[in-house]
């Protein structure tokens, strides 16, 4: 069987150039310049899984909230930018790229994540459709839960 990746991260991030920087709750970001020094690229993380080939892979970026950097960086952009499609690499956003997720429904995206995860039997992709149907029930529409994914092409 093929090998299968997975990487959670939950915290806060930027929109920088049309690239996602992940930040630490400390991060002293008082200009623009400070996005490349304090946050973290996330091609970082997805070059390595990228040069690995697995079977499959899934990024889950829940980091889609009101953070006090973003006004700093940029006025203009919310949320997170949407990656390219990364071929056989599925990444997850909380919402549709260049929103953000209301204080209200903050942890509601984790909530259902874990809930359909403990469903056994499910693949991946039935648990996303739970946690998208889910959230988006529970929002009324104003928070629905994005993925990513190009698929391997079948030679």
């Amino acid at each position: 069987m093929g090998r299968h990746r997975g990487v959670y991260y939950g915290g806060h991030a930027v929109q920088y150039q049309d690239r996602n920087f992940l930040l630490a709750i400390d991060s002293k970001i008082a200009s623009e310049a400070d996005v490349r020094t304090e946050g973290i690229d996330i091609d970082l993380i997805l070059d390595p899984l990228i040069v690995s080939r697995p079977a499959g892979c899934v990024v889950i970026l829940d980091a889609a909230r009101k953070n006090p950097w973003q006004q700093i960086v940029s006025a203009r952009a919310r949320g997170l930018s949407s990656q390219p499609p990364i071929q056989g690499v599925t990444v997850v956003y909380p919402v549709v790229p260049g929103e953000v997720v209301g204080e209200r429904s903050a942890n509601l995206f984790v909530t259902e994540l874990i809930k359909s995860a403990k469903v056994q039997g499910l693949s991946f992709k039935e648990v996303f459709r739970r946690v998208r149907t889910s959230v988006a029930q529970a929002t009324r529409d104003q928070q629905i839960p994005w993925s990513h994914r190009r698929r391997r092409k079948i030679s």
